[in-house]
């Protein structure tokens, strides 16, 4: 229970900081309905920033991505363990369905080595290891495009 006590702790000390992807200081997401008919829905998803922590791991440091409000992060076991936005849209009984998704605007960052999913506490065991995918190591060494 000692080791389990430190390591939140750890956790628990380590100072976020704010990277800005159009905002100065720390924001949420923002969710814009840009036109809306019977038709067709166009909505626009703005990412101002994310804050980010370091975590070392043995000689390694990784960072762990968080963005400001209530959101998750992907949990692919061994993956990066990167926030995900999910939203939902009412969709009219018998409709018929189709979409697309653009970017409008990107920004490649490097110098992150993003931290990977971890099995949940409750299956851990000791001593602890970091677990990363093997079958995916670029994505563990890549940067978040």
């Amino acid at each position: 229970m000692k080791r389990l006590i430190g390591i939140l702790l750890l956790i628990g000390s380590a100072e976020a900081r704010w990277v800005s992807l159009g905002s100065a200081i720390p924001a949420e997401p923002t969710l814009e309905v840009i036109s809306a008919t019977d038709n067709q829905t166009v909505v626009v998803l703005r990412i101002q920033g994310f804050e980010v922590v370091d975590t070392l791991i043995g000689s390694t440091s990784y960072q762990r991505l968080y963005l400001p409000g209530n959101y998750f992060s992907m949990d692919i076991q061994g993956l990066p363990s990167l926030p995900v936005v999910s939203f939902g849209l009412a969709i009219p009984a018998g409709a018929s369905l189709s979409h697309s998704i653009s970017i409008l605007e990107a920004e490649t960052l490097s110098g992150y080595r993003v931290f990977p999913s971890q099995l949940p506490a409750d299956t851990l065991s000791y001593p602890l290891s970091l677990l990363k995918n093997h079958i995916y190591p670029p994505f563990i060494e890549t940067r978040p495009q």
